[in-house]
């Protein structure tokens, strides 16, 4: 019986070669492990991300301090609308006559001009 077990234990030269190439599980389960705590951790690192923009998405819509630089910046752009529409205006009747005189002369003659000009 000895004998049986011996060769039954031993691999011929082709099954030993083939054992050789192919990696155990424990080597399978070693080599996934590392990109799937990789992945892992980068999703956590994502989702805390995510997180934080939410939070951070709350906390300036609610804070005072942002809601009145909004409503300075809605001036803002009104005070822009408002000077383009004068521009504008200017440049129809004539702004380079009206600048050339406010440069030379002084407020009151510009003043003058434009109302004459109107």
């Amino acid at each position: 019986m000895d004998q049986f077990t011996e060769q039954e234990t031993q691999k011929e030269p082709s099954e030993q070669a083939q054992d050789k190439h192919e990696p155990s599980s424990a080597q399978i389960l070693a080599a996934i492990e590392v990109p799937v705590l990789a992945v892992q951790t980068k999703i956590e690192a994502m989702a805390l991300d995510v997180d934080l923009h939410a939070v951070t998405e709350r906390s300036i819509k609610t804070e005072p301090r942002v809601s009145m630089m909004r409503g300075e910046l809605e001036t803002l752009k009104a005070m822009v609308a408002a000077l383009k529409s004068a521009w504008d205006w200017l440049e129809f009747r004539g702004a380079e006559k009206i600048l050339v005189t406010l440069k030379r002369s002084g407020r009151c003659e510009a003043h003058e001009k434009i109302r004459t000009t109107a």
